[in-house]
């Protein structure tokens, strides 16, 4: 994400200068660039990035092409700035032809650049991405600054070797009316209740309506339009006139009416022309598919009245009572003929508006109603972590709603993640500069933040064990407590994990003062800075390593099927091997490991997706949709063994945990694992902000609870300061007192 972000931002000074920087052209198609060159004026960020002009394949004219070149880095960016000035206050588009070589992915952007390295606009189409092969026409309309300096834009490479571009326009007009950002302001009490009503309705038509007009709609800029004014409605029935009017194109068969008097058993007539050929058609979610490709899928089903099976009957829409005195009465299945939706429906024409980040209000509340339905349909935990759903709604709106900048609204949508308590649950902002860290790292240990290991940036002035008092001049638990309150966790720990890691990263170069206190001495003060790749690592051994005489230790997070299968000779002979799960095993496979350890067929816990019909989780069953099955290999290693974990031990590494736990392969050293296990099912939302969650239900071997239990050790070891200090890894230690036989 830092490289990324790095290509987007401002080309450091002096290469700016080397630029040319011309003033605004309507118009450049590379046909004036010679063939084989780098056209005039482009800029590749990145080394060994090649963008060259060449006959474009599709008639006389020329083309660009983009080619991944040499190096490994695996975003490539051909970008050019012009002078804006003269352009201040009004609305630019950008328009282009892309496509891209097999297997590619590419994203044009356009950026306004405002005094003091600020951004103004920025879309890069992260969720409209070019994967065709085939010429397509892009677009991206934004406003320019009133302080606006210059306007960057290019073409990013994503994957594959090969993007063209040809004919890119800049054309600019009189901003439209509504085009500006929405400034921040609090939502009154009739407001508040208005876009949550709004917003849960965006939810049920968006998953549950199956008419042609609501599969086809842009939801991103419904949601944002609709949360220019929806606020405004008087009453309920201001409201429930206004709701209707908005839906009335995507869900004509749906009605929205004031509570008082609301039809208790809505019915819906079968439409003329009688039951020949007349068929149903519902949503059918397996998870939840969210564009792209998963496990997880959305599917509308059409089936012929008499053999719907278990689809709604379309006759009988829900009644959903929703905030500010009005109440819904949804078709979650529809009659239709031929494929088509009765009566036929057609995705509406919205206000052409620009995509902006959390700088804008309606975006803001737009990403918290998006991304707050999703949870709510199809999150499979709320009956293991309980809460109120609906509140967090409210209280997330009332907070984007006066949210004063994008990195507020970045933390207005962090916390309404944490109230998922999902290990997976983590919020990432595209343009996010607050990823360099600190030379330490930092552990919260007995009620204190604790420095645990040191890099070459703090040599000398901080030391492993010093206790961190204050930071910035703030308490340090007080710090620490907030930096916790943003971090998503079936488990303390887990939580505790994350925030030990994100409390050392924020802005390149920015100063931070530490108070420190060294055992009994006095309180120092250290001023640090953050940098990319200065983070510190406290030490382990080699990842396949003999300890002592006959105890062997492997390290999951580092090793490899090939380290691991040339390793076993030296493992054939140990009397005991320690396996670390400190970390992530992404270089392992489960058979490659187990299949050493194991003396019969082994499967893995229970993976069971979410089937849902209907809104708000009703009847949502997890049936299992499969398992690892494990079987022993040669040679089978008899040596003893002994497992260490941690609270940073999530998903993979605890599916591998859950098998040493129920078949009992050696003893589990250190601390209870994370509790969150599953494929994740990522993303994105207005702002420029993705998502991650977990999106199935994980059960252990027995059928029991996995999410928020996790993996606990027979044997529980924790850090301890003077451990720490005197530069022991104590779960380790712990764990070859363990192999030796001397528990």
């Amino acid at each position: 994400m830092a490289a990324m972000l790095w290509l987007l931002r401002l080309v450091p000074g002096a290469a700016l200068f080397a630029l040319s920087v011309l003033a605004p052209a309507q118009t450049f198609d590379f046909d004036r660039d010679e063939v084989g060159s780098t056209p005039a004026g482009w800029f590749l960020p990145v080394p060994g990035t090649e963008f060259t002009v060449q006959a474009d394949g599709d008639g006389p004219g020329r083309c660009a092409r983009l080619h991944r070149g040499a190096g490994a880095a695996p975003v490539r960016n051909a970008m050019r700035t012009f002078e804006v000035a003269a352009h201040r206050g009004e609305q630019v588009t950008l328009r282009a032809r892309v496509r891209v070589g097999k297997g590619g992915r590419a994203q044009v952007w356009l950026r306004v650049d405002r005094p003091g390295e600020q951004m103004g606009f920025f879309d890069n189409m992260q969720d409209r991405p070019i994967t065709t092969t085939d010429w397509q026409d892009v677009e991206i309309t934004g406003l320019v600054a009133t302080d606006a300096e210059r306007i960057a834009l290019g073409v990013l490479l994503l994957a594959g070797d090969d993007a063209w571009i040809d004919d890119l326009r800049l054309e600019y007009a009189a901003a439209a009316a509504g085009a500006a950002p929405q400034p921040a302001a609090p939502l009154s009490p009739r407001g508040l209740d208005n876009v949550a009503a709004f917003a849960r309705l965006v939810g049920y038509v968006r998953h549950f309506h199956p008419s042609d007009a609501a599969a086809a709609v842009d939801w991103e800029r419904f949601a944002c339009d609709g949360m220019r004014d929806v606020e405004q409605s008087a009453d309920a029935a201001a409201l429930a006139a206004d709701l209707q009017r908005r839906f009335a194109a995507v869900a004509p068969t749906m009605r929205v009416v004031p509570t008082e008097g609301a039809p208790e058993e809505p019915r819906l007539e079968v439409p003329n022309g009688g039951a020949r050929g007349l068929q149903c058609v519902a949503w059918v979610h397996d998870g939840v598919g969210l564009g792209e490709p998963s496990i997880y899928k959305s599917k509308r089903v059409f089936r012929s009245m008499s053999r719907r099976g278990e689809l709604p009957d379309p006759s009988r829409p829900l009644r959903i009572d929703l905030d500010g005195g009005v109440t819904c009465l949804l078709p979650v299945a529809l009659f239709a003929r031929g494929g088509s939706t009765l009566p036929p429906s057609a995705a509406p024409d919205l206000p052409p508006r620009p995509r902006y980040g959390g700088e804008d209000r309606a975006t803001r509340l737009a990403g918290v109603a998006l991304a707050w339905n999703v949870f709510e349909h199809f999150y499979p935990y709320f009956d293991v972590v309980g809460g109120d759903w609906h509140a967090t709604l409210r209280t997330a709106l009332a907070a984007a709603a006066t949210d004063p900048d994008e990195r507020a609204y970045l933390h207005t949508m962090q916390r309404l993640v944490a109230d998922l308590h999902d290990g997976h649950g983590n919020v990432s902002w595209l343009l996010d500069t607050h990823q360099a860290s600190l030379p330490v790292a930092v552990g919260w240990i007995e009620e204190q933040l604790v420095v645990t290991a040191v890099s070459a940036g703090a040599a000398g002035r901080v030391a492993v064990g010093d206790v961190i008092t204050d930071i910035d001049g703030a308490p340090a638990a007080d710090v620490f407590a907030a930096t916790m309150a943003l971090q998503s966790g079936a488990t303390d720990g887990w939580r505790r994990y994350r925030a030990e890691h994100a409390l050392t990263l924020g802005e390149a170069e920015r100063e931070v003062r530490l108070g420190l206190r060294r055992g009994d001495a006095p309180r120092q003060e250290v001023a640090l800075r953050r940098a990319f790749g200065a983070a510190a690592t406290p030490p382990r051994p080699e990842p396949i390593a003999e300890l002592e005489p006959g105890i062997w230790y492997l390290d999951v997070d580092r090793a490899t099927d090939a380290t691991f299968t040339a390793a076993l000779p030296q493992f054939e002979k140990a009397k005991a091997i320690v396996v670390d799960f400190r970390g992530y095993p992404r270089g392992m496979s489960p058979q490659t490991l187990f299949g050493h350890f194991l003396t019969e067929t082994a499967r893995s816990a229970r993976w069971c997706v979410p089937h849902v019909l209907l809104p708000d989780r009703r009847g949502m069953q997890c049936p299992e949709v499969g398992r690892w099955t494990l079987r022993p290999q040669r040679p089978h290693l008899d040596a003893r063994l002994v497992f260490v974990t941690h609270a940073g031990a999530i998903s993979y590494a605890e599916s591998c945990l859950g098998i040493v736990e129920h078949y009992h392969l050696g003893e589990i050293v250190g601390e209870r694992s994370a509790g969150t296990n599953g494929n994740v099912n990522p993303f994105s939302v207005p702002g420029k902000l993705t998502i991650s969650w977990t999106g199935m239900r994980v059960l252990k071997h027995d059928g029991s609870q996995h999410h928020g239990v996790g993996i606990a050790p027979t044997v529980p070891v924790s850090r301890t300061v003077v451990g720490v200090r005197a530069g022991r890894d104590e779960l380790l230690q712990k764990a070859v007192e363990v192999a030796r036989g001397d528990k």
